[in-house]
């Protein structure tokens, strides 16, 4: 017993040091029980609100004001997919959000740089213009820009980025290039003719370069095709036609505007655009080795790499030397283990995010060195989809991440939780009766552009931020609604 008393007193600190330790222990316990039981609580809650927001919209008559503050409600008590999808339904009741339509699929989009308007083309071989309202609406303008016809599907649109230009690519082989000028107190542009190229086969995409003085186009009588604008700032010369083995189905320039990148029966090719008074290009500066099989491409925003994916499961890096002229040199390897299937870079230049028929996406560091060393990606994602994501795409500054597969369009984020080796959240889906064909992103990031195999168009709200902000805008007593608080 003295022993014990002794002990006790030579060491009081560590008694105290133990009993302190298993009274933290005990609270941390405790707090994480209460965590967890209210976590849970706002669960049901959230879940609760959402079914009774459903049952609302699905009342007779329908009362989209009591529908639509049970949603804000949900997605202020727990965000989900389920409170998302409550406030979409409820927003759409709000507003009697009306779908445009043209007579089958669309299989292009493109949103005006300043997000006034939307063109698109598809099966109906007609070019055509839609209002884009601050609301998000879409409507037929009719005068003066009726439907401008082509003789077969278009199947590529672009505008230019500095907002003068309108390119077409149809299945007729044509590739028309309009002017776009406007009169004072009218949206939709006045298009002028400017150009006519006729490949000889069926031509599938068009693309302009980031200073907008270039246009190419891909075709399937193996060639891609070159333009420049001349000094005058109002016609263009055809500067070089570039010969492939086999049909092109892309073209992309890089974004510092010094090279085209073609697609070519599994190959991809880089050009180097001459400078003024410099003799056109004839011979690639790089062409993958046929075995990659590689039809997904994508450069890095400061130009310095080129990735590409296939479909013998790999993705590809490519590296260009210093000194900016090449040659370029092959940088590293991924195994994806499936056929490629959709990939993009994030804008900051960190990720890779690469989308296969397997359903997954998978983000993969810009790091050379563990491209080098053939490493693991960063958390996947899954898309319950029986083809995969058809097309990846960034948004806003690469904060969330678009994936279009099958009917639906996904939205995930935040991306910078991949740098803490989390996993991303899906968010939102924004669901289609058919198949998505088309899509794009207003310049802004706030508008996503979607075409169906059906004829349908819609401008979505993307982000649930926005959703629930539309929603809080149209109650009309939103200054009292304790859940609208941070909407307004």
């Amino acid at each position: 017993m003295r022993l014990c008393v002794l002990r006790c007193d030579r060491w009081p600190w560590r008694a105290t040091s133990l009993l302190l330790a298993v009274v933290a222990l005990l609270a941390l316990m405790r707090d994480a029980s209460l965590s967890h039981g209210a976590l849970r609580q706002r669960l049901a809650t959230a879940d609760a609100l959402s079914r009774q927001a459903a049952q609302w919209l699905s009342s007779t008559p329908p009362q989209p004001e009591l529908a639509a503050r049970a949603a804000v409600a949900a997605h202020r008590t727990y965000p989900s997919l389920a409170s998302d999808a409550a406030m979409r339904q409820a927003l759409d009741e709000l507003t009697s959000s009306a779908h445009v339509a043209q007579e089958g699929a669309v299989l292009a989009v493109v949103v005006a740089p300043e997000g006034r308007w939307v063109a698109t083309g598809g099966a109906d071989s007609m070019l055509r213009f839609w209002l884009l309202a601050p609301s998000g609406s879409l409507a037929d303008p009719g005068q003066p820009a009726p439907p401008l016809p082509h003789s077969h599907w278009i199947v590529s649109l672009a505008i230019s980025p500095d907002g003068r230009w309108l390119a077409s690519a149809s299945l007729d082989g044509r590739v028309r290039l309009w002017r776009l000028t406007y009169d004072v107190g009218i949206i939709i542009p006045e298009l002028r003719p400017a150009l006519e190229l006729a490949h000889s086969a069926q031509a599938l995409r068009v693309a302009f370069s980031p200073d907008s003085r270039w246009l190419a186009s891909a075709s399937t009588d193996c060639t891609a095709r070159l333009l420049r604008i001349r000094e005058d700032g109002e016609t263009w010369d055809e500067v070089a036609m570039l010969p492939h083995d086999i049909w092109v189905e892309d073209v992309r320039f890089s974004p510092d505007g010094r090279w085209l990148a073609s697609a070519s029966g599994g190959v991809m090719r880089l050009w180097g655009l001459p400078a003024a008074g410099e003799l056109p290009v004839t011979e690639p500066v790089l062409a993958t080795p046929p075995r990659h099989l590689l039809w997904k491409m994508a450069f890095t925003p400061d130009a310095r790499f080129f990735v590409a994916g296939g479909v013998t499961g790999g993705v590809h890096l490519w590296a260009l030397s210093p000194s900016g002229r090449g040659p370029w040199t092959q940088a590293g390897d991924m195994r994806i283990g499936a056929i490629v299937t959709a990939l993009d870079v994030s804008p900051d230049g960190e990720w890779v995010a690469v989308g296969d028929n397997a359903g997954s996406i998978s983000f993969w560091p810009m790091d050379m060195a563990a491209w080098q060393r053939g490493h693991e990606p960063r958390p996947s994602l899954h898309v319950e989809s029986a083809i995969g994501a058809s097309e990846l795409r960034f948004a806003l500054d690469g904060l969330f991440l678009l994936g279009r597969a099958d009917k639906t369009v996904h939205v995930w984020g935040p991306v910078p939780a991949l740098q803490r080796g989390e996993s991303l959240q899906e968010l939102a889906r924004l669901e289609h009766a058919a198949p998505v064909t088309a899509m794009a992103l207003s310049a802004e990031g706030r508008w996503l552009l979607t075409g169906t195999q059906t004829g349908q168009i819609r401008a979505w709200r993307w982000r649930t931020h926005d959703v629930a902000a539309a929603i809080c805008e149209r109650l009309a007593d939103n200054q009292s609604i304790r859940e609208c608080r941070g909407f307004r």
